[in-house]
């Protein structure tokens, strides 16, 4: 999601947050996308950066301050090679200094995507789901990269897929142009047998439906109404990939 070393330390503390998704962290989190970024009061910034490093300790220990020094591109001298750092000493030591929040910024589409925030825009919903794809627009290509890692995929209709593709125009070929027409519910419902509640019908993958790794199904099910949520195990065989568990 983010490319740079940077921002990569920073998407630990993110990952490493939002997997408490319950209590602060996730109203941190939230607080984040739709406060962090738009310039608030700096203390504000401050006080939600010490927690997003601490994970909710009262303490900023050595590790985490050289990574907030990396991250946000500040001089070593700032935090005077301190070990530990309490809230009233992290907002003293950076009372006047200048912070770069180039890399929080960059981090918001991700942070959208991950805690399903509503956009505000029709860019800034495209930006998300790109960053929950790795920036890939091929979604063939980033289940394949995710397969190590993901174990369990969602299911969509691929109408609903294609028709949102198209209209924020998610192509290989780097030019689009926003368009507003588009599905405004996903129907899993029609992928299913009758009377069945967990037994699809006899479908085919690419052709009736599609998978989704859990942070791009997560936001689209929340912005788009989406009644009936199915979830498949993808298993990937030693020499060619394949989709099983259907």
């Amino acid at each position: 999601m983010l490319k740079d070393m940077k921002n990569n330390k920073l998407r630990k503390y993110i990952f490493s947050q939002v997997s408490q998704v319950a209590g602060l962290s996730f109203i941190y989190l939230v607080e984040m996308c739709l406060f962090i970024c738009k310039e608030p009061p700096k203390e504000k910034r401050l006080r939600f950066l010490f927690n997003l490093f601490s994970k909710q300790t009262k303490t900023l220990r050595s590790k985490d301050i050289k990574n907030f020094i990396e991250i946000f591109r500040l001089p070593m001298q700032v935090f005077k090679l301190a070990t530990f750092l309490s809230l009233e000493q992290f907002l003293d030591e950076l009372d006047g200094v200048d912070i770069d929040f180039s890399a929080l910024l960059a981090a918001r589409p991700m942070m959208i995507a991950m805690t399903a925030v509503t956009p505000e825009t029709d860019e800034e919903e495209r930006e998300a789901i790109l960053a929950a794809m790795n920036g890939h627009k091929n979604l063939e290509t980033f289940i394949y990269e995710t397969l190590p890692d993901e174990q369990e995929y969602f299911v969509i209709e691929k109408d609903f897929w294609e028709s949102w593709c198209t209209a924020l125009a998610i192509t290989q070929d780097g030019k689009y142009s926003i368009k507003k027409e588009h599905k405004d519910f996903i129907d899993n419902k029609k992928l299913m047998m009758e009377m069945h509640q967990f037994r699809m019908k006899d479908l085919t993958y690419k052709q009736d439906f599609v998978l989704l790794p859990k942070y791009v199904y997560h936001p689209l099910s929340k912005w788009y109404s989406c009644e009936k949520e199915i979830t498949r195990t993808v298993i990937q065989y030693r020499r060619e990939r394949r989709f099983g568990g259907m």
